[in-house]
This record gives C-alpha cells, structure tokens and sequence, in this order.
C-alpha cells in the first residue's frame, strides 16, 4: 500500500495489464510481450510501458537482488521485502541518490555491511527492525 509504483516484468508468454477507471482516467489494458514492463504509478494514476532487460528484475527469484542505479528508497523497500523486517531511515531527506549493487541471498548483516562501505552510514539491527543512521546519499 506505501509503494510508489506497482510493476509487472514480463518473462515469457503474453499477459494484459488492465488499470480500472477512476474519477480522473478511463480504464486501460496494456498487452506486454516478454521484456516489456508496465509500470502503474500510484501518484499520476499513469500506467507505462517500456522495454527492460526482465532478467534485471526477476533475478530475486535466482537468490540474487540487482539494482542498477536504482532510486535508495526502492532499495530499502526491496531489501524489507527480502529480509521482512522494517527499514527505519535517521535522515530520509538525504536518499535522493541511486545505488548499483548485485546482492546474492546473504544474511541481513552482511547486507548491511555492503551498505555501510558504499555509503558510509551506520546501522543497528533490533529485532526486526533496522535503523540506518546518517545520509545514504552523502549530502
């Protein structure tokens, strides 16, 4: 419910994406064909089509989480998902930046220590939750 934007990859076969009416936009089915990507923004009520490379964003089903200068916040939402706990930001004014980075299936910890030598923030793990303290974008 708190993302931005919901996103279907297309692998193989054929699939149509429909967006319901709403009081501001008409109903709309787009068909993607593999390597196609709809992308349904929440805040516009805008549904796109692109081309991707599906691999990029299907590779979480390999054991393997890749982002290629991917927005921080889109991260952070991957990795709560990954590892179901609650990522808390101390300055979350400052992740205006994009991080690449290839994750395999590691624990939390040294998921976090990758973090830390990319962008020199801090953190501490308390149950299920995680608290990054400093500027993930270094501003």
């Amino acid at each position: 419910p708190g993302d931005r934007f919901i996103a279907t990859t297309l692998v193989r076969g054929k699939v149509i994406v429909e967006r319901d009416a709403t009081a501001h936009t008409a109903k709309e089915n787009l068909e993607l064909r593999p390597n196609e990507q709809a992308v349904f923004s929440h805040e516009s009520e805008v549904l796109t089509r692109s081309q991707v490379e599906a691999a990029k964003y299907t590779s979480w089903t390999d054991g393997k989480l890749v982002f290629e200068d991917a927005p921080v916040y889109e991260v952070l939402q991957s990795l709560e998902r990954w590892y179901g706990v609650s990522i808390h930001v101390e300055d979350d004014g400052g992740m205006s930046c994009a991080l690449t980075a290839r994750i395999h299936k590691e624990p939390l910890g040294e998921t976090l220590e990758l973090l830390k030598s990319i962008t020199g923030v801090n953190y501490r793990i308390s149950g299920n939750e995680v608290f990054i303290e400093g500027n993930i974008c270094g501003q």
